[in-house]
Order: C-alpha cells, then structure tokens, then sequence
C-alpha cells in the first residue's frame, strides 16, 4: 500500500473498469480511497488502475513542472487474463540518472515482484513507456497496447539494461547457464519459476551501442512467426539509438487462472 504524508505527496488514483485506455474514475489518492479500489477488486476486476506521485515542495507545490511518479496495472484488452505491472518515475524526482545504487535498487524490484507475480518477461530502462518496448516501437510502431503481450513467452518483447526472459524462451537459449556463459551479460540469476534474470552491464549508462549489439546476438532465435496475432520481431540493426525517456519497470504475467488453451496454442495456465 502506498505509504507518505499527504502534506507532503500528492497523489492521483485513476480507475477504469471497462476496456478502454481513456477515460475512468480520476480522484484524488487518500489511504481511504485506496482502501476502496483494493475492496472493490472483489466486486469487479478493472482493466486500468494507475496512481500517480508528486512530491510537493515547502511551499505546498509539485517539486518538478513535469510527470510524476507512476504505478500503474493494466489488463489486455483482448486477452483478459494477461496483465501487465509497472512503475516509472523521472529522473529529477527518483535520482537514478548517474547512481548505479538506485539503478541497481530498481532492478532488485523487479526481480523481487517477477518472482511474486511470476512474470513472464520485464525489464528496467529508460528507452520504454506503457505502449510499448524500444524493440516493439522500432519495429511495429506505436499501438494502444503491445500485440505481443500474451505471446511472451514464445517471442521476447525485447531487451533491455534489464531483462526478465520467460523459462520458455530461456530453455530455446540454452538455459541460464548458457546465458552466463557467453559473457553478453554482466548478472545472470535463474528465478524460482524458470524465468532468467538478465542485466546486460554494471550501470544503466554503460547500455550503449556496443553492449545493445552484444546481447541481441544473443535473441534471433527468439523471433516468431509473421500474422496478426503473431508480429516477427527481429533485433535492431546495428547502431539504433532510442531516446531516454525515464526508467521503467515492467513485469508481464498471466493471472494464473486455468480457462483452457491461450491464443498461442497452449494449455491453460
């Protein structure tokens, strides 16, 4: 539960139960409201539920003119039972720009909530919003919600500073000691439920153009098959560069309920 002196932080809870990325309850966040939404889960499970921080300054007034804070939960659209966790916060409010101690905080959360949730892939950058991956964007463009979220664990998202690798993907790898072994990782942890944990160089900072080159040599056999429901990625060609925006957090996980075979011809989970 979201925890501060109201004096001091302030927060907005948006709630949207139907399908739709606009639109919903906006309010503002008190430990009473937020008691409420969590209540209501048992009622009606929303597909939108984000809640946005800013701290306020002595004079009462948001510290920064820009974003806040973000934590935010979002259904699939079309496959309800796929859900996708996240948190972003700008660098002027959380510090990680040039602190390899927060940046290493932030990946230490997501490994912590993969293992919670049992993702099934995520990952720490700053090259990544809600819509979508650096690799999805360069790729297929912007879309109201990522196409490969419930095929995650046949084709990876992309790869970040960070990256969470679905068992699936990892076993067509070789597994993490293989990962370990070709020397494109700087930390290489098998999480409780298969998935690999995969952080690409010591600091944020040193994912540039030749450490990005040198982990995608290790994901082409990770792409899948062209269609609709299906996108093919490939891995960037060499030399892309994306902009830094903020880091990002994302674990994607299914729900974990049995309702027969998903969309990419597998059993229930």
């Amino acid at each position: 539960m979201p925890r501060g002196d109201r004096r001091r932080r302030l927060g907005r809870l948006r709630v949207q139960q139907q399908p739709h990325t606009l639109g919903g309850t906006v309010m503002p966040y008190s430990a009473r409201m937020w008691r409420r939404m969590l209540d209501g889960l048992e009622r009606s499970y929303p597909f939108h539920v984000s809640l946005e921080l800013m701290p306020l300054g002595p004079d009462g007034r948001p510290v920064s003119p820009g974003p806040g804070a973000l934590i935010a939960v979002h259904r699939s659209t079309t496959h309800p039972r796929w859900a996708r966790f996240e948190a972003e916060a700008p660098p002027d409010l959380a510090g990680w720009r040039g602190s390899a101690p927060v940046q290493l905080a932030w990946a230490g959360f997501l490994k912590e909530q993969a293992v919670a949730a049992g993702a099934h892939y995520g990952h720490v950058t700053d090259d990544a919003n809600i819509h979508a991956t650096a690799l999805e964007r360069a790729i297929l463009g912007v879309a109201a919600e990522p196409p490969a979220v419930p095929h995650c664990r046949e084709v990876l998202r992309g790869y970040s500073w960070v990256t969470v690798c679905a068992a699936e993907l990892a076993a067509r790898l070789g597994g993490g000691a293989a990962l370990a072994a070709s020397g494109c990782f700087d930390e290489v942890s098998v999480l409780p439920g298969g998935q690999v944990f995969l952080r690409a160089t010591p600091a944020l900072e040193d994912y540039d153009g030749p450490a990005v080159q040198r982990c995608s040599a290790c994901w082409p056999p990770c792409s899948c098959r062209a269609g609709p429901a299906r996108p093919r990625l490939r891995a960037p060609w060499p030399g892309s560069s994306w902009t830094p925006t903020r880091p990002n957090w994302a674990a994607r996980n299914s729900s974990g309920h049995s309702a027969g075979p998903d969309p990419c011809g597998r059993g229930g989970r």
